[in-house]
């Protein structure tokens, strides 16, 4: 059924993060010409070593439709719930800083380890002291590794403290958002961290601006992939001019997804700074102007 759903909507690949049982099931489907869908299958970052070995050479790697491909980890939880780990404490909870999933020694001894070992890391950090945590990490294991194309990437990234997100560029670290998460964030999202770090919150356009990598793709767990938000529309049916290697929801979510099936690249180059981009109201505007319409223009057939 899942399938058949999204071949409907016309999505042709995802990145899956399913027990290692759903792999072998996609496997299953495969041997019986049944899947339909290219699947990039995420690996869990805290496993051991030696299970990821395992678990990465158990399906060949040259094979097109189903692989495995990142590590994918947890800093912190939640900005709804209040524990995504911040910096300082939550403004209407001013006790609570959130929960961090690491002590900073064993996130970077076991970030090193699996980079020197050729996995790709992918890091879920929603607060500003998720996604340094994550950075520290990162840049610990680009020193320490031979490897060159890392791709390392944070998942939301939503709230990043301004001197970090330099950081973000000059390690080359992808920010892998979900701009729909917004929708629902927008109504209380400055009650629970304040008017200054909320400057800094869902900041797609200091992203661009500092050169940083942007990639939008829908947490499908989450949101429904058939109610299309402007994330997943082509700029020109969301009213906004082509900005040339900035905003590129196919070519960076495809660019993010380290493949083994072709030689490792160089890394991407600096992207360059954009006088103008979407101001945080314009993406608030553009994205529920999407949500309102988008499931009269594109009903979901039964």
């Amino acid at each position: 059924m899942a399938l058949a759903d999204a071949a409907q909507w016309g999505i042709t690949s995802a990145q899956d993060n399913s027990e290692w049982e759903d792999f072998l099931t996609f496997e299953q489907l495969e041997k019986e010409g049944k899947l339909t869908l290219r699947i990039a299958e995420w690996l869990p970052f805290d496993e051991s070593l030696d299970k990821l070995n395992q678990a990465r050479t158990h399906h060949p790697a040259a094979d097109s439709m189903l692989h495995t491909t990142m590590l994918k980890g947890f800093m912190d939880g939640s900005l709804g719930s209040r524990t995504a780990a911040m910096l300082v404490p939550y403004k209407d909870d001013p006790k609570n800083s959130g929960i961090p999933r690491y002590e900073q020694e064993l996130l970077d001894a076991k970030a090193v380890q699996r980079a020197k070992a050729g996995f790709q890391l992918g890091f879920h950090a929603i607060g500003d002291r998720g996604a340094r945590m994550a950075m520290t990490a990162f840049e610990l294991a680009q020193q320490q590794s031979t490897k060159r194309d890392f791709r390392f990437r944070i998942e939301h990234a939503q709230v990043v403290a301004p001197e970090d997100y330099k950081k973000f560029h000059d390690l080359g670290v992808i920010a892998s958002m979900q701009p729909n998460h917004l929708l629902t964030d927008m109504n209380w999202a400055e009650a629970h961290i304040g008017a200054e770090r909320a400057k800094h919150s869902y900041a797609w356009k200091e992203f661009l601006e500092d050169g940083v990598v942007l990639a939008f793709w829908h947490g499908l767990s989450c949101r429904a992939h058939h109610r299309r938000s402007a994330a997943s529309m082509p700029p020109s049916r969301a009213r906004m001019k082509p900005e040339p290697k900035n905003i590129s929801p196919n070519r960076n979510s495809a660019f993010i997804r380290l493949s083994p099936l072709i030689p490792p690249a160089p890394p991407m180059p600096s992207l360059p700074r954009k006088k103008k981009a979407c101001s945080r109201r314009e993406c608030w505007l553009i994205l529920s102007f999407w949500t309102a319409i988008s499931p009269k223009l594109f009903p979901r057939k039964s």
